[in-house]
C-alpha cells in the first residue's frame, strides 16, 4: 500500500509537467522486490508468498553468513534488460544505495525516465540528483508506522 502510495504520488507530481503529457495514463505493469533474507529455505519461500499476495515479482537471495549476495546484480540486470528492450517508460527505483547512480546513468541513457524515493535518512544525495524526479518516503499514518515496525521487526528477527 505504501509502495502504490508513493507511486502513484510520483506519477501524479510528475505528469504535471506539460513535456510529460503522453504518460498521463501510464499503467503500472509489475512490481519486482529484491532484497536478501537470513534464515530456512521455508522463510524464503514464505516471503515469496506474501510478497507475491501484494503484488510484487519477488526476487530474493539467502545470505551467506552476513552477507548479502546477488541483489544488486540481479535489480541491475533486470532494469537494464527491460531498459534495453523497451518495455517500460518510467521506473521508479526506491533505495538509498548510491551503488545504483551509474545504473539510473544507464537506463536513462536508453530514454527511460527514472524516479526514485527514500527516506530522508541515509540517502545518498549522489542518487537523488541522478533521479530525474525524487519523492521523500514518510510515514503519514499510523497504520504506515504498524506497517514499517512489523517489517522492520521481521527483518531485526531474520538476522538473529
Amino acid at each position: 500500500m505504501i509502495i502504490d502510495k508513493y507511486t502513484k504520488a510520483f506519477v501524479t507530481n510528475f505528469f504535471q509537467r506539460d513535456e510529460f503529457t503522453p504518460y498521463v495514463n501510464t499503467i503500472t505493469i509489475r512490481r519486482y522486490w529484491f532484497s536478501s533474507y537470513k534464515g530456512s529455505e521455508d522463510i524464503g519461500n514464505n516471503l515469496k508468498t506474501e510478497l507475491r499476495c501484494l503484488g510484487f515479482e519477488p526476487v530474493l537471495f539467502k545470505k551467506r553468513g552476513d552477507r548479502e549476495k546477488g541483489v544488486d546484480i540481479a535489480l541491475t540486470r533486470e532494469m537494464l534488460i527491460n531498459a534495453f528492450n523497451q518495455n517500460f517508460d518510467i521506473g521508479f527505483l526506491i533505495t538509498s544505495d548510491e551503488d545504483y547512480v551509474v545504473l539510473v546513468k544507464d537506463v536513462k541513457r536508453y530514454g527511460q525516465i527514472v524516479g526514485g524515493g527514500f527516506f530522508k535518512n541515509g540517502l545518498s544525495k549522489h542518487l537523488k540528483v541522478e533521479f530525474d524526479h525524487f519523492i521523500e518516503l514518510k510515514v503519514n499514518t499510523s497504520n504506515d508506522k504498524k506497517f514499517i515496525d512489523n517489517i522492520l521487526s521481521t527483518m531485526h528477527k531474520n538476522k538473529q
